[in-house]
C-alpha cells in the first residue's frame, strides 16, 4: 500500500468519524455534583463528579479559579491536607458537543 493510498484511507476514516460524532455526540449531562466538606488536617480529600456524554468528557480542576495544572480527571484526591488546601475547587466539564459545565465545592480544613 502506497503512501498516498494510506493518506486516502485516513482522510476517509476521519470523515465518517467526524460525521459519526455530528450525528452521536450527547453534551455531558451531570449525574452527581461535588460536595463541600469540612475536614481535619492530615485526612484525605475526595471530590467526585459523576458525569456522562459522549464522547467522554474532559476534566479541568481549578482551586480558587486558579488552574491546577496536570489535574485533568474526574476525581480530585488530596492526601494529608493542612489548611493551605482550604478553598473553593472548581471543575470545567465539556466535550466536543460542548457543555461547559462550571461545578463547585468548598474545602474547609480545620486544624
Amino acid at each position: 500500500m502506497t503512501s498516498r493510498t494510506q493518506i486516502i484511507y485516513l482522510s476517509f476514516y476521519l470523515f465518517i468519524y467526524n460525521l459519526f460524532l455530528l450525528f452521536y455526540a450527547e453534551e455531558p449531562k451531570v449525574l452527581t455534583k461535588p460536595i463541600s466538606q469540612r475536614t481535619k488536617e492530615g485526612s484525605t480529600v475526595f471530590i467526585n463528579l459523576q458525569v456522562e456524554g459522549f464522547p467522554p468528557p474532559q476534566f479541568q480542576w481549578y482551586k480558587n479559579g486558579y488552574t491546577m495544572d496536570g489535574v485533568t480527571g474526574q476525581s480530585l484526591i488530596m492526601d494529608n491536607v493542612n489548611q493551605t488546601h482550604s478553598g473553593t475547587y472548581s471543575c470545567e466539564v465539556q466535550n466536543i458537543a460542548g457543555g461547559l459545565i462550571w461545578l463547585e465545592a468548598t474545602i474547609v480544613v480545620y486544624p
